[in-house]
């Protein structure tokens, strides 16, 4: 009898460390898969400010051929995506008038999205909500940014229409090209897509490995 009384007494710890040890790897997947998504959703707040600030960067450049006297000479224009112009001619005075913007404002709102939605996912707050929102906003700034560069290329906009046609007229060669902010817009949107995307796959992951456990 006493044996047989020990030997139960030995064997009821053995099944509650092992319960012991399942809930602990349990609670140690829950704790790590979250801190793992928080990253890739706080790396979007960062990226949408830079969306922000590069709106003010060049978003298209004009460049004028001059003949004449001034043959072999390049004047060019620069607009930011709110449609404001400048020159590079050294000591010039403000370049009067204002295009059409370039899609500047659609970024900015785009922007705020997803830095909203990286903060909630951040802290934990509607994750699920606002990961699909960041994906969707990183999907219309791209949109937004591939529109913008289509406008400036085949000039189909009123003001580089018309910039078009008038130095035809004058005889004057035009040459549109984007500039150098929109083609960082672009990369900035598929890495936000990415980052956006990125977070919702590992939460989808991290969510079954909590059911299989």
């Amino acid at each position: 009898m006493t044996d047989e009384g020990s030997t139960r007494k030995d064997a009821a710890p053995q099944v509650d460390s092992e319960d012991t040890v399942d809930e602990e790897d349990l609670a140690g997947a829950e704790e790590s898969a979250p801190a793992g998504r928080n990253v890739g959703s706080w790396l979007l707040v960062p990226v949408a400010l830079v969306m922000v600030l590069l709106c003010w960067g060049q978003w298209a450049v004009v460049a004028f051929h001059l003949t004449g006297v001034f043959s072999g000479n390049l004047f060019h224009i620069h607009l930011n995506g709110f449609g404001d112009l400048g020159t590079d001619v050294a000591d010039a005075p403000p370049v009067p008038g204002h295009a059409s913007s370039l899609g500047g404002w659609l970024v900015c709102i785009c922007a705020a999205v997803l830095l909203v939605a990286g903060v909630l996912r951040g802290l934990r707050r509607s994750p699920r909500p606002a990961g699909i929102a960041a994906v969707v906003a990183a999907i219309a700034q791209i949109a937004v940014v591939i529109y913008s560069a289509v406008v400036v290329n085949s000039q189909s906009g009123g003001f580089y229409g018309k910039l078009a046609s008038n130095a035809k007229a004058s005889g004057i060669t035009v040459t549109f090209s984007v500039g150098w902010a929109m083609w960082i817009e672009l990369l900035l949107g598929f890495l936000a897509l990415a980052l956006a995307v990125g977070v919702l796959v590992r939460e989808r992951n991290a969510d079954v490995l909590r059911i299989r456990l």
